[in-house]
C-alpha cells in the first residue's frame, strides 16, 4: 500500500508524507496534544461552579457570564480537536483517539457539561491510546465527565451511611454501561444480578469540587460478586480489581476488535 493509501485507511486522508507502515508504530510523545492543547478539568471547574451558583441565585448577569466562559472553553477544545486531525503528522494516533472517544461516548446534557466530552478525551483517553486498555478503562470510568454523564452522583449504597440518612439508593447507569457498552457487550452472558452488584461496588465513586473522589460514606458496605468473582475490601481496591478483570475478559476483546455492527 502506498503512502496515500495509508493516509486514507489509517489517518484522515490528508497527504502526510511520513505516514507509511512505520507511521503505525505510534512511537514517541503525543506531539499533537502539545502543539494544540485542549481544555482541562481544572479550567472548567470554576466556570461550571459559577454557572451553578448563578442559577441558584437567579443572577441573570452571572448566568450569562458563566455561559460565555463555558462556551469559550468548549470551543477551544473543539478547535484543538480539528487542528490535531488536520495538522498532526501522527494521524493514526488521531484515528485511534476518535475510535476510543466513540467507544466511551459522553454528551453534554446542559450548559455546564458542554466542555466535558473534550476533557474526557484529553485526560482519560489520549494518554492511554498507546498503552493498556485496562488503564484507559480505569481512567474513563473514574473521570468526572463520565460519572456526571451516567448519573453516578445519584447512586448511593442502600446500606451506606449517606444512603440511609438521605433515603437514597442505587443508580445502575454506570454499571450497566460498563458491562453493556464499555467492556463485554450485549449478549455476553451477564445477568441483572451482575449489573446490580457492580452498581453497589461502584457506589463510592463521586465528584467533588476538585474532580473525582472516593466517598466511603456513600459506598455500599461489604463485598459484591460480579460474573462469579467476589470483590471485597475498602476504598478503590475492589473497583480497580473489577475494572481490570472486565478489561481482560475475552468477551471484551471480541467486542472491542469486531467490525462495526458485528456485535
Amino acid at each position: 500500500m502506498d503512502a496515500d493509501g495509508f493516509a486514507i485507511r489509517f489517518g484522515y486522508g490528508l497527504p502526510v508524507p511520513a505516514l507509511g507502515p512505520e507511521g503505525l508504530l505510534l512511537a514517541g510523545p503525543d506531539r499533537a496534544a502539545t502543539d494544540w492543547p485542549g481544555v482541562t478539568l481544572a479550567e472548567i471547574a470554576p466556570a461550571a461552579t459559577a454557572y451553578r451558583d448563578a442559577r441558584k441565585a437567579k443572577d441573570e448577569a452571572g448566568i450569562k457570564a458563566a455561559r460565555r466562559d463555558l462556551d469559550d472553553l468548549a470551543l477551544r477544545g473543539l478547535k484543538a480537536t480539528f487542528a490535531r486531525a488536520v495538522g498532526s503528522d501522527d494521524p493514526f494516533r488521531e484515528r485511534l483517539v476518535a475510535f476510543w472517544a466513540d467507544h466511551f461516548t459522553v454528551a453534554a446534557r446542559n450548559r455546564q457539561e458542554v466542555p466535558f466530552p473534550g476533557v474526557l478525551i484529553d485526560e482519560a483517553i489520549r494518554p492511554h491510546v498507546t498503552g493498556r486498555f485496562a488503564d484507559m478503562l480505569r481512567a474513563v470510568t473514574t473521570h468526572p465527565a463520565m460519572l456526571i454523564y451516567l448519573n453516578q452522583e445519584a447512586s448511593f449504597g442502600p446500606g451506606s451511611a449517606k444512603g440511609k440518612r438521605q433515603k437514597k439508593g442505587l443508580n445502575e447507569n454506570l454499571a450497566r454501561e460498563l458491562l453493556e457498552l464499555h467492556t463485554l457487550g450485549v449478549g455476553a452472558g451477564y445477568a441483572q444480578t451482575d449489573v446490580r452488584e457492580l452498581a453497589e461496588l461502584l457506589t463510592g465513586l463521586a465528584v467533588g469540587p476538585e474532580g473525582f473522589v472516593f466517598d466511603a460514606k456513600r459506598a455500599e458496605p461489604g463485598g459484591e460478586t460480579v460474573l462469579g468473582v467476589h470483590y471485597d475490601g475498602k476504598g478503590m481496591g475492589p473497583i480497580r480489581a473489577v475494572l481490570d478483570d472486565l478489561a481482560e475478559r475475552p468477551e471484551t476483546a471480541r467486542r472491542s476488535s469486531a467490525r462495526p455492527g458485528a456485535i
